[in-house]
């Protein structure tokens, strides 16, 4: 009987001395999710806005300085010049939905 009861001690003793667990482990993000942060973040430092595009990509989207103008062909302008109206884009890249 004594025996048993040095086991069971010993046991609860071994117990005790294991790690503890954290109740609630906040889960590590994808290497994809945590570049795409930090290029959203980096864009915004350059006075860009993060847009998804028609393809389902993260572009980031600058406003131009010529955005408006009268335009004849895009050597005129930072961005691109529209066929129709011909004037400059208000931003670069610049995306149609």
């Amino acid at each position: 009987m004594m025996r048993c009861l040095t086991y069971f001690v010993k046991l609860l003793v071994l117990g005790a001395c294991q790690a503890e667990r954290a109740s609630n482990p906040e889960p590590a993000l994808p290497p994809e999710l945590v570049a795409q942060e930090k290029a959203n973040q980096d864009c915004v430092k350059a006075g860009g806005t993060p847009v998804i595009n028609g393809f389902g990509i993260s572009i980031c989207q600058v406003k131009t300085q010529d955005g408006g103008k009268s335009c004849s062909s895009s050597d005129e302008c930072e961005g691109f010049c529209l066929a129709e109206g011909q004037i400059c884009t208000s931003h670069s890249p610049f995306w149609v939905l």
